[in-house]
């Protein structure tokens, strides 16, 4: 009685003691993490804050200010934006390249936009979107040609006299004006094969990793001469005036698709639709819908499979209206094994209504898209996520783990070469480490020899298992389009044991090699033959913990054996059985999800025996503590 009453203060003041910590974050080995890079406006990039005299509502200047900027000058801040990026944890760039109707590319079609010199037109002596590329492959990340679909400009923006003419005076018959606004008519064939022909030429003359769409809708409610383009253009046997504003946009997708898989099958397509696609799946009722009110079906378009991905537009609080979590539900439910990338909105709070509670909250908003079906996160713009002067950002501790982008199943699933003859070496004080490979020979059925390498670090007193290594997400180090790697080894702890090193090769669509040897700076050419065997049996503190939901526990065989690895809750009841069978000597790892349990202390025994039914020789028990 007295034990069951010293246990329960125990448990007790366990969880209270977690409680007060931060609930530990999920972190996941895959995860696609991206901004918007926003050129239209200059708002991102290559725009310049201007001073604080400024009105509030014009924070940015038109680039360039009176104090120009060299070509060099525009690299250095475009270069500054993607390494941030890397460092606070992202491993995608969403590049704005068409704004409006105008290119951050060297095109046939398109004029340079006069962000960029202040002159429409007029070529930059650089190609930004190449630059962008290179420097973000470089770090191992993707880049996402970001095109704005039908939106196509703004009344008296600045358009060159030359050739290649902005699309608004080109072709001014497809152009419907909204106040301010220019949208092309998506109803007008020529419209459709105007935009597909700008797609295509970025696929074929550039190495990027996908194609993003943005504003691939009508404008509200449509156009007043939707009607008789209907009568003119109409070959799709729709009744429906709104079905037929719908299979217009669709049809476009589906035409894309088509191109781009004959010429560059590995090239992703993705959109970023309006948040709220339909109003009987939410509770609130005034709204832009995207399937009603703009005429974006985008859900087909997985469904079809003619998107690799969409990323809404889900700008809302936890509690607002409609509620984060709703919305969240909503499109998950329908993404058709595809991926659903959360669009959040970063830039708020703007000072009124719910808005100003959505930077404050974007941890949970990525907690709660992690844990409900997402498969990442974007966020809308770099400029409010950049990391302020002491290196801090809205997202938190969310991305202290890197993450490499999920694989898409529907595409190539080839495994690349694994990387070797690589290379330890060290200064005097062993304060960094650096590693060297040979560049992975590698080409899909397809053609795309694309490869970024991932390296990983697992401190041990004996030579670990490759295997194993990679399969702990806690171990990935760097990613890198380079074949080469610094450690600066600033979080070693020497009594931790060696530091040992293991790279894998990664495809376009992110499947990985087998690992590479571990090995140090002591044993720089370790393989399995070489690995040590324990020489006791032990069962480690289970990692993170608190936890919520998933935790990993290590344990290390010293031979081989039979063992039993179960889960009680406080009252001595076995919640889970994690491994049972016969193992072999050496470190093993097992993932325990506690989804299904509540909040509280728990223990986790190891008991191993010579056979399945032969004598015990060892048993250990540790506690670990679920927070939810």
């Amino acid at each position: 009685m007295v034990y069951r009453f010293l246990s329960s203060i125990l448990i007790v003041t366990l969880v209270v003691a977690a409680l007060g910590q931060k609930a530990s974050a999920v972190d996941l080995k895959y995860e696609f993490r991206s901004v918007w890079l926003t050129t239209a406006a200059s708002l991102d990039w290559p725009g310049k804050y201007a001073d604080d005299e400024m009105p509030e509502d014009l924070k940015i200047q038109d680039w360039p200010t009176s104090e120009d900027a060299t070509v060099e000058d525009q690299k250095e801040s475009l270069l500054e934006i993607i390494e941030e990026s890397a460092e606070i944890g992202l491993n995608a760039i969403v590049f704005q390249v068409v704004p409006r109707g105008d290119a951050f590319y060297e095109s046939e079609r398109l004029p340079w936009s006069a962000q960029i010199t202040g002159t429409a037109g007029e070529d930059p002596g650089w190609d930004p979107l190449e630059f962008a590329i290179e420097e973000s492959h470089k770090r191992g990340m993707e880049l996402h040609a970001w095109y704005n679909v039908y939106r196509i400009g703004d009344d008296g923006q600045d358009t060159p006299d030359e050739s290649p003419q902005h699309v608004a005076d080109d072709e001014p018959d497809w152009i419907e004006q909204d106040g301010n606004d220019l949208w092309l008519n998506p109803g007008i064939p020529d419209v459709t094969e105007w935009i597909t022909g700008n797609v295509m030429e970025i696929v074929e003359n550039y190495d990027v990793d996908a194609i993003h769409f943005d504003f691939a809708r009508y404008n509200t409610s449509g156009y007043d001469r939707d009607s008789d383009l209907k009568d003119q253009y109409d070959d799709f046997g729709l009744d429906n005036l709104d079905d037929w504003r719908r299979e217009n946009i669709t049809r476009l997708m589906q035409d894309i698709y088509d191109e781009v898989q004959d010429v560059k099958p590995w090239v992703k397509l993705g959109t970023t639709p309006v948040g709220n696609y339909r109003s009987d799946e939410v509770s609130w009722g005034n709204a832009l819908w995207a399937y009603s009110s703009v005429f974006q079906e985008s859900r087909r378009w997985l469904e079809e499979g003619i998107q690799d991905y969409l990323a809404p537009q889900i700008y809302f609080d936890m509690s607002g209206s409609p509620e984060y979590t709703e919305l969240v539900d909503a499109w998950v439910a329908e993404k058709f094994d595809r991926h659903i990338y959360v669009g959040i909105g970063a830039y708020r709070p703007s000072g009124t209504g719910d808005s100003e509670n959505v930077r404050p909250e974007i941890p949970d908003q990525i907690e709660y898209a992690r844990r409900n079906g997402g498969d990442g996160q974007m966020y809308f713009r770099y400029d409010n996520i950049k990391p302020d002067q002491d290196g801090n950002t809205p997202m938190e501790d969310r991305y202290d783990r890197l993450a490499i982008p999920p694989p898409m199943d529907w595409r190539d699933q080839q495994q690349p070469n694994t990387p070797s003859d690589y290379l330890l070496s060290h200064n005097e004080m062993r304060d960094n480490v650096n590693l060297e490979w040979d560049p992975v020979d590698f080409e899909t059925e397809d053609g795309d020899d694309h490869v970024k390498y991932a390296v990983y670090r697992f401190q041990s007193n004996i030579s670990p298992d490759p295997e194993r290594i990679i399969d702990n997400r806690r171990n990935l180090l760097g990613l890198t389009g380079q074949t080469e790697f610094t450690d600066e080894r600033e979080d070693i702890d020497e009594d931790d044991g060696d530091a040992y090193y293991v790279v894998t090769a990664i495809s376009r669509n992110n499947i990985e090699s087998d690992p590479s040897p571990a090995a140090s700076i002591d044993n720089p050419t370790a393989s399995e033959e070489d690995q040590q065997v324990p020489e006791t049996f032990t069962l480690n503190q289970n990692y993170p913990n608190p936890f919520n939901p998933v935790t990993e526990i290590t344990y290390e065989l010293a031979t081989d054996a039979h063992v039993e690895l179960s889960v009680y809750d406080a009252t001595g009841r076995r919640v889970a059985t994690l491994n049972e069978g016969s193992e072999s000597s050496g470190e093993h790892t097992v993932s325990f999800d506690g989804s299904s349990l509540s909040s509280g202390v728990y223990h986790y025994r190891l008991d191993v025996r010579e056979s399945a039914n032969g004598s015990r020789i060892h048993s250990e028990t540790r506690q670990m503590t679920l927070i939810k």
